[in-house]
């Protein structure tokens, strides 16, 4: 890396004792000084000359993007997070809530582009201490406060998948782990500036994490569901309440407010139902 440095004047390398993934993407969030901030696991790749082309975009439709999305790929050659199975289309260009209206997310931050003054200005930040879905509540955080968003059909990120890794093991202390997602989304929801959509928003993050909780919490063959709720402290937010108008509960929210044992259930039952088939 240092001989690269060499060559290359405008590359910074920055050095620290490994402290977790989140805690160094927010040092570089702070110490970077580009116009846009990407971010690349150590064992994935980019296209080659794929941000020559996404700067000739830049250069086209100038520097008020917040976020450009792109295209990712597995060594396989199948496509993750892929936005055109929503109807969206190649030069697409959303604003604030109708871009949050796809309900469009995704599981990693690799494989687009975020403006610095949007993740500075806002202070988003990875939450540090969170090890399920850290990614996830930082795109959600991102496009709760985009005001403009492209889609380009530019073939960008390449993912290599390792068995075992950590984003596919999981165990009761990843289970557990969930806690520090509520923790983190908590202390979110109680910001004084937030409007009444962005805490709909929050609470449709928090949704998803008790969602994801539940699912791991069965795929490790294990129903003792009121070890779950107590463990993760979900009476603080259940029932979940959407106020703002732009959002409506779907079915399975609607049964998570009305009882976490029957949804849990019914997760169940699908589960084993899945399984049978399979």
């Amino acid at each position: 890396v240092n001989q690269y440095k060499m060559r290359y004047p405008n590359l910074k390398v920055l050095s620290q004792e490994n402290a977790g993934v989140s805690v160094a993407r927010n040092r570089g969030i702070v110490d970077s000084s580009g116009e846009y901030v990407l971010f690349v696991d150590g064992d994935d790749r980019i296209e080659p000359y794929s941000l020559d082309k996404i700067y000739e975009l830049i250069k086209k439709y100038g520097k008020e993007i917040d976020i450009w999305v792109l295209r990712s790929f597995l060594e396989s050659g199948q496509e993750r997070y892929s936005w055109l199975s929503y109807g969206i289309k190649d030069h697409s260009l959303f604003q604030g809530m109708d871009f949050y209206r796809l309900r469009y997310n995704r599981g990693s931050v690799c494989g687009g582009l975020y403006k610095r003054e949007l993740l500075i200005s806002n202070d988003i930040r990875f939450p540090v201490g969170v090890k399920n879905g850290e990614d996830s509540i930082f795109f959600s955080l991102v496009r709760m406060n985009a005001k403009n968003i492209f889609f380009a059909d530019i073939c960008f990120y390449h993912v290599f998948e390792r068995p075992g890794s950590a984003s596919r093991s999981m165990s009761i202390e990843r289970v557990f782990g969930y806690k520090n997602n509520l923790d983190f989304l908590e202390k979110i929801l109680r910001i004084p500036s937030l409007n009444l959509w962005q805490k709909d928003i929050i609470n449709l993050m928090i949704y998803s994490c008790i969602s994801n909780a539940v699912y791991a919490f069965i795929s490790i063959n294990n129903c003792e569901f009121s070890v779950l709720y107590n463990h993760l402290r979900l009476s603080r937010f259940l029932p979940l309440q959407l106020k703002s108008g732009y959002f409506k509960e779907d079915l399975k929210m609607r049964l998570l407010n009305f009882s976490f044992w029957i949804y849990c259930i019914s997760r169940l039952l699908f589960h084993s139902m899945v399984r049978i088939k399979s």
